[in-house]
Protein backbone atom coordinates (compact mmCIF):
# COMPACT_ATOMS: atom_id res chain seq x y z
CA UNK A 1 0.00 0.00 0.00
CA UNK A 2 2.97 2.68 0.46
CA UNK A 3 4.10 1.79 -2.70
CA UNK A 4 1.40 2.33 -4.48
CA UNK A 5 0.62 5.75 -2.08
CA UNK A 6 5.03 6.73 -3.21
CA UNK A 7 4.57 6.05 -6.72
CA UNK A 8 0.86 8.31 -6.80
CA UNK A 9 2.85 10.78 -5.43
CA UNK A 10 5.54 10.64 -7.39
CA UNK A 11 3.55 10.87 -10.30
CA UNK A 12 1.61 13.73 -9.49
CA UNK A 13 4.43 15.61 -8.43
CA UNK A 14 6.06 14.87 -12.30
CA UNK A 15 2.68 16.21 -14.07
CA UNK A 16 2.78 19.41 -11.58
CA UNK A 17 6.54 20.16 -12.78
CA UNK A 18 5.40 19.81 -16.26
CA UNK A 19 2.85 22.43 -16.94
CA UNK A 20 3.55 25.21 -19.22
CA UNK A 21 3.27 28.38 -17.65
CA UNK A 22 2.00 31.76 -20.00
CA UNK A 23 2.40 34.81 -20.78
CA UNK A 24 -0.72 37.05 -22.04
CA UNK A 25 0.18 40.32 -24.57
CA UNK A 26 -2.80 42.67 -24.25
CA UNK A 27 -3.83 45.91 -26.05
CA UNK A 28 -4.27 49.42 -25.26
CA UNK A 29 -7.79 49.35 -24.20
CA UNK A 30 -7.25 45.43 -22.41
CA UNK A 31 -8.00 43.02 -24.99
CA UNK A 32 -5.68 39.74 -24.85
CA UNK A 33 -3.66 40.05 -27.80
CA UNK A 34 -1.39 37.28 -27.68
CA UNK A 35 -0.40 34.11 -25.63
CA UNK A 36 3.43 32.60 -25.38
CA UNK A 37 4.62 30.26 -23.50
CA UNK A 38 6.86 31.01 -20.83
CA UNK A 39 8.76 27.74 -20.92
CA UNK A 40 11.16 27.07 -23.59
CA UNK A 41 11.20 22.99 -22.94
CA UNK A 42 7.49 22.74 -25.05
CA UNK A 43 6.71 24.61 -27.76
CA UNK A 44 3.14 25.98 -28.16
CA UNK A 45 0.96 26.94 -31.32
CA UNK A 46 -0.05 30.96 -30.19
CA UNK A 47 -1.97 32.86 -32.87
CA UNK A 48 -3.52 36.53 -32.35
CA UNK A 49 -6.80 36.70 -30.15
CA UNK A 50 -7.46 39.82 -32.11
CA UNK A 51 -8.00 38.64 -35.46
CA UNK A 52 -8.70 42.45 -36.40
CA UNK A 53 -5.43 44.12 -35.17
CA UNK A 54 -4.64 46.26 -37.77
CA UNK A 55 -8.25 47.83 -37.24
CA UNK A 56 -7.82 47.31 -33.57
CA UNK A 57 -4.89 49.80 -33.26
CA UNK A 58 -6.34 52.13 -35.29
CA UNK A 59 -9.37 52.97 -33.40
CA UNK A 60 -8.42 53.53 -29.62
CA UNK A 61 -10.03 54.96 -26.43
CA UNK A 62 -8.09 56.37 -23.60
CA UNK A 63 -7.58 56.65 -20.27
CA UNK A 64 -9.11 53.50 -19.54
CA UNK A 65 -10.59 53.32 -16.45
CA UNK A 66 -11.80 57.05 -17.25
CA UNK A 67 -13.03 59.40 -14.82
CA UNK A 68 -13.47 62.76 -16.42
CA UNK A 69 -12.87 62.61 -20.29
CA UNK A 70 -12.63 59.88 -22.43
CA UNK A 71 -10.22 60.59 -25.88
CA UNK A 72 -11.34 58.08 -29.09
CA UNK A 73 -8.93 58.44 -32.28
CA UNK A 74 -9.30 56.79 -35.16
CA UNK A 75 -7.60 56.07 -38.36
CA UNK A 76 -9.69 54.88 -41.56
CA UNK A 77 -8.32 53.65 -45.02
CA UNK A 78 -10.09 54.37 -47.59
CA UNK A 79 -11.46 51.00 -48.76
CA UNK A 80 -13.27 50.61 -45.82
CA UNK A 81 -13.96 53.86 -43.50
CA UNK A 82 -15.23 54.32 -39.89
CA UNK A 83 -18.92 55.84 -40.01
CA UNK A 84 -20.39 55.86 -36.76
CA UNK A 85 -19.64 55.75 -33.27
CA UNK A 86 -21.86 54.87 -30.47
CA UNK A 87 -21.54 54.58 -26.79
CA UNK A 88 -24.01 52.18 -24.97
CA UNK A 89 -24.63 50.58 -21.42
CA UNK A 90 -24.11 46.89 -20.42
CA UNK A 91 -28.30 47.02 -21.14
CA UNK A 92 -27.68 48.18 -24.20
CA UNK A 93 -29.29 52.02 -23.82
CA UNK A 94 -27.63 54.05 -26.39
CA UNK A 95 -25.52 57.03 -24.41
CA UNK A 96 -23.98 58.99 -27.29
CA UNK A 97 -24.31 58.61 -30.71
CA UNK A 98 -21.97 60.24 -33.86
CA UNK A 99 -21.82 59.87 -37.36
CA UNK A 100 -18.11 60.35 -38.73
CA UNK A 101 -17.03 61.96 -41.96
CA UNK A 102 -13.58 62.25 -41.68
CA UNK A 103 -11.11 59.51 -42.19
CA UNK A 104 -8.43 60.42 -39.02
CA UNK A 105 -9.89 62.11 -36.47
CA UNK A 106 -10.31 62.45 -32.40
CA UNK A 107 -13.55 63.06 -30.26
CA UNK A 108 -13.57 63.70 -26.50
CA UNK A 109 -16.47 62.46 -24.75
CA UNK A 110 -17.18 63.95 -21.05
CA UNK A 111 -17.78 61.18 -19.40
CA UNK A 112 -18.32 62.85 -15.91
CA UNK A 113 -22.16 63.26 -16.72
CA UNK A 114 -22.26 59.07 -16.49
CA UNK A 115 -22.58 57.37 -13.33
CA UNK A 116 -19.52 55.04 -12.56
CA UNK A 117 -19.72 51.01 -14.66
CA UNK A 118 -18.64 49.74 -18.09
CA UNK A 119 -20.06 50.81 -21.09
CA UNK A 120 -19.47 49.82 -24.23
CA UNK A 121 -18.29 51.72 -27.16
CA UNK A 122 -18.50 50.78 -30.75
CA UNK A 123 -17.03 51.57 -34.29
CA UNK A 124 -19.19 50.57 -37.41
CA UNK A 125 -17.43 50.78 -41.11
CA UNK A 126 -18.70 51.22 -44.31
CA UNK A 127 -19.30 47.61 -44.65
CA UNK A 128 -21.39 47.28 -41.23
CA UNK A 129 -18.35 45.31 -39.43
CA UNK A 130 -18.51 46.37 -35.85
CA UNK A 131 -15.80 46.93 -33.59
CA UNK A 132 -16.01 47.44 -29.91
CA UNK A 133 -13.67 48.85 -26.97
CA UNK A 134 -14.83 48.23 -22.85
CA UNK A 135 -14.75 51.26 -21.40
CA UNK A 136 -14.45 51.46 -17.32
CA UNK A 137 -16.18 54.26 -15.98
CA UNK A 138 -14.40 55.01 -11.92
Amino acid sequence: MKFIYLSFLCLLSIAGISQTKLSFSFDASGNQVLRTPVSSARKMATEPVVKDSIFAERFVAFPIPVTNNLTVKWVSDKANPLQLLQLHTLEGKLLFQQKITSQNGQINLDFSVYTWGMYILTGVNADGKTHVIKIVRQ
